[in-house]
């Protein structure tokens, strides 16, 4: 009987300590004018992304389909991923601060990328930095008149560089034609610290040693 309790007991403390993990903080990080609609243009306003700072060139907010819409950007109908609106740079860099700092865990970043039918794609890359530190960057290959995402995953740890320093997102155009950007994402999934993980199993081996203990 004494055998069964504990053998429960000790399924609990390992179910107890999943269950902590999977319940980790996770969510998405807020990114101003994520899907860039904040500016309402009919077709494009060169300089304006409201929610990002400009630098290096030109870039603005852009809508494919009220300018055309017969296809000459992006296909059918001249559709973005989100909304009706995107970012164009021509040269020019988007950078946004946000308002967090970099903490442990997971970060999933994802943009997506256009590539004009009437333009080539030149060299570009999307970037999450941390202070000056680079965390993560990546780009992306659509087909002429297409979108494509390009995404990536950090695992971050106390002792990663950047550790603490604000977060940023910058979307680069290396220059030689134009870049385009829409519905961009940053989620954050809090993992404990193995430390954390160590002390709550042995607080429920505590807790566990003492009932058993009162029961016998």
């Amino acid at each position: 009987m004494k055998f069964k309790f504990l053998k429960s007991t000790l399924v609990g403390l390992v179910i107890s300590s999943t269950c902590f993990i999977n319940m980790a903080n996770a969510g998405l990080i807020s990114i101003s004018n994520a899907g860039f609609e904040d500016t309402v243009t009919s077709t494009w306003i060169p300089n304006v992304i409201q929610g990002w700072s400009i630098s290096g060139g030109e870039a603005g907010t852009f809508n494919p389909a009220g300018t055309s819409g017969s296809g000459s950007y992006f296909g059918a109908n001249d559709a973005t991923p989100e909304g009706v609106n995107s970012a164009y740079s021509n040269g020019g860099d988007l950078v946004q601060a946000l308002n967090v700092n970099l903490l442990s865990g997971m970060y999933d970043f994802s943009v997506m990328v256009g590539n004009r039918w009437d333009q080539g794609l030149p060299q570009h890359q999307a970037a999450l930095y941390a202070g000056s530190v680079l965390i993560g960057a990546s780009s992306g290959s659509p087909a002429n008149g297409q979108w494509s995402e390009i995404s990536f995953s950090v695992d971050v740890n106390q002792s990663t560089n950047g550790f603490g320093e604000a977060l940023s997102i910058q979307l680069t155009n290396y220059g030689g034609g134009q870049v385009n950007w829409d519905d961009v994402s940053l989620n954050h999934t809090e993992v404990p610290e193995p430390a954390t993980l160590a002390i709550l199993s042995l607080g429920l081996l505590g807790l566990a040693a003492r009932r058993f203990k009162k029961q016998s």
